[in-house]
C-alpha cells in the first residue's frame, strides 16, 4: 500500500515537472539587445521550434539556472520580474511574505536558458550555510542560486546601504558568487538619494555589473536580464578555459618521450 502511494506521489511530481517545462517552452523569449529601444521586445516562438531547440540543447547539456532577487522591502524586486515575464506590473503594493518562484525559458545568441527566478522577501542577513538557510529561510534557494541580483531603490539611500551589507555577507558565506547590482526606480530622478556616479564608483570596486532600470516604465529591464545571462556565460567560459588548461597540462605531463 505504501509503495503504491509512493509511486502515485512520484507520478504526480513528474507530471508537475512536465507542466512547468511545457509552460517554459510556451514562453520562450528571443532576446535581442540591439532592438531593445528601452523596453522589452520579446518575440514568442512556436512550440515546434522551441521543442527542436530544447532537443538540441539537451545534447549539449541543459542550461538551467536559478536567479535569486534580494533587497529591502519596496525596492521593486517583484515589479522587475513581472515586467520581464508579463510586460506589466501591479501598481497596488503588496509586501512579499513568502518566496515566489517563476520559470522562464529564454533564447539568446543561439542558446536556451531555462531560468528559475526567485522573488525573495527582505532578509535580515545572508545565511552562513545552506543548513542555516534551511532553518531560517526554507525554500529561498539563495545558496543554490547561480546568480544573486541585489536590488536597491535609487531614491532611498538606506536600501543601497542594505545592499552593501548584504554583498559583504554573500562574499563571506557563498563560494564564487555571481552578483548583479540593480538601481531601480530611475523614474524618480527628482527624488534620487544615491547619485548614479557614486553608485558606479562603489560597485566598480565590487567587480560586478551595475544596471539602472525603471520597473514602472519597463525601462532597461531587458538590459538587466541580458547582463545576467552575460555574467553566466562569462563564468561558463572561464570554467571551460580552466578545464582545457588542466587537460592540456595533464596530456603533456603524461606524454611519452623518445630519447
Amino acid at each position: 500500500m505504501q509503495q503504491r502511494e509512493q509511486r502515485d506521489s512520484d507520478k504526480r511530481r513528474h507530471v508537475r515537472y512536465q507542466l512547468v517545462n511545457m509552460e517554459s517552452m510556451a514562453s520562450y523569449t528571443n532576446i535581442n539587445p540591439a532592438n531593445d529601444n528601452d523596453c522589452m521586445q520579446g518575440s514568442i516562438e512556436n512550440m515546434e521550434t522551441c521543442a527542436k531547440r530544447r532537443e538540441s540543447d539537451d545534447e549539449e547539456g541543459m542550461r538551467e539556472y536559478s536567479i535569486a532577487f534580494l533587497g529591502s522591502c519596496q525596492v521593486g524586486k517583484t515589479s522587475i520580474i513581472q515586467q520581464f515575464l508579463h510586460h506589466n506590473i501591479d501598481n497596488a503594493y503588496t509586501p512579499s511574505t513568502t518566496v515566489k518562484k517563476y520559470h522562464k525559458a529564454v533564447f539568446m545568441d543561439g542558446k536556451i536558458y531555462d531560468l528559475t527566478l526567485r522573488d525573495c522577501p527582505g532578509v535580515t542577513s545572508f545565511p552562513e550555510s545552506p543548513l542555516a538557510e534551511f532553518s531560517t529561510y526554507k525554500g529561498y534557494g539563495m545558496h543554490n542560486s547561480q546568480v544573486i541580483v541585489l536590488v536597491y531603490d535609487t531614491s532611498n539611500e538606506d536600501t543601497f546601504n542594505y545592499v552593501r551589507s548584504l554583498k559583504d555577507q554573500i562574499l563571506k558565506y557563498k563560494s564564487n558568487p555571481l552578483i548583479v547590482v540593480v538601481g531601480n526606480k530611475q523614474d524618480l530622478a527628482a527624488d534620487q538619494r544615491v547619485a548614479r556616479t557614486d553608485a558606479q564608483q562603489i560597485v566598480k570596486g565590487w567587480k560586478c555589473p551595475l544596471v539602472f532600470c525603471s520597473a514602472k516604465y519597463n525601462w532597461h529591464i531587458i538590459n538587466l536580464f541580458t547582463e545576467i545571462l552575460k555574467v553566466i556565460e562569462c563564468q561558463a567560459d572561464a570554467k571551460k578555459e580552466d578545464a582545457h588548461r588542466y587537460s592540456s597540462h595533464f596530456i603533456n605531463f603524461n606524454r611519452c618521450k623518445v630519447s
